[in-house]
């Protein structure tokens, strides 16, 4: 009975360090959590209008090309005018001295120079009507319009966006990797990702870019232990085939075993 007693201690203990040793031994478990990021484009104008009119909405489908707003800049439209009498005269001249140069009456010097003068007048008629073209917005990719940043009347200036579309051919998830756990990735590495609001199921994704520089440190060591700050990278992966269920802004989740 006492030797029982005696060995029940060191039962114990010996029950604690297997658990312990097999608690080591088990693959640790960390999920690291991401983000559904759709490339968005700014519809701006080369011209300064205010905006006529808006053909599409916050989440209206729209194909490459197609006008999605118009601007309203009558001082283009003046120019434009004003650049039509010019070359009206200028071919004009140039059709008369060509009726005069071949009745020998002026050199082919005089010709050319009417020549060159009607394709100066053309060229500055054309560079004008390729402005009064940029009157109208169009949508450079097929997409969805993510945002509509000024409305009827407003004033746009170039390089100012007018709307924003979503590319939704170029879809990626972004993940912040803290650096101890960037060995788990390699570029064009296949992983598995889900998407909670797609359900359970995960999906196939291919890494296709790993930040080179760390950015924001996450983790701040305790000096008097000798660890150090770990930085994050950013890690973009890409569906492997196409999820048309994909939104901006939707999370997904990684889990890696340690």
């Amino acid at each position: 009975m006492k030797i029982k007693k005696r060995l029940l201690p060191v039962m114990v203990a010996g029950i604690i360090l297997a658990g312990l040793f097999v608690w080591g031994m088990w693959p640790r478990k960390v999920y690291l959590q991401g983000e559904v990021v759709i490339r968005q484009l700014n519809i701006s104008p080369r011209i300064a209008g205010r905006v006529d009119q808006i053909f599409a909405r916050e989440g209206d489908a729209v194909k490459k090309g197609e006008v999605v707003a118009t601007l309203y800049a009558p001082d283009m439209l003046a120019k434009a005018v004003q650049a039509n009498a010019p070359r009206e005269l200028a071919q004009k001249s140039y059709a008369r001295m060509q009726q005069l140069y071949e009745g020998g009456v002026v050199s082919a010097q005089k010709l050319d120079e009417a020549r060159a003068g009607a394709q100066r007048a053309l060229g500055a008629v054309n560079e004008v009507e390729s402005f009064v073209n940029e009157m109208k917005l169009v949508s450079p990719v097929d997409g969805e319009i993510s945002s509509v940043v000024l409305e009827q009347g407003e004033l746009a200036a170039p390089g100012i966006s007018v709307l924003t579309v979503l590319d939704l051919s170029d879809v990626w998830v972004s993940f912040n990797v803290r650096e101890d756990l960037l060995s788990h990735f390699a570029l064009q590495q296949e992983i598995r990702l889900t998407i909670p609001a797609l359900g359970d199921e995960p999906y196939p994704f291919r890494v296709t870019y790993i930040s080179k520089q760390g950015d924001y440190a996450v983790w701040s060591a305790t000096k008097t232990r000798g660890e150090f700050d770990l930085k994050t990278f950013e890690v973009r992966a890409k569906p492997v085939n196409p999820m048309p269920g994909l939104r901006q802004g939707m999370t997904a989740l990684m889990q890696i075993s340690l």
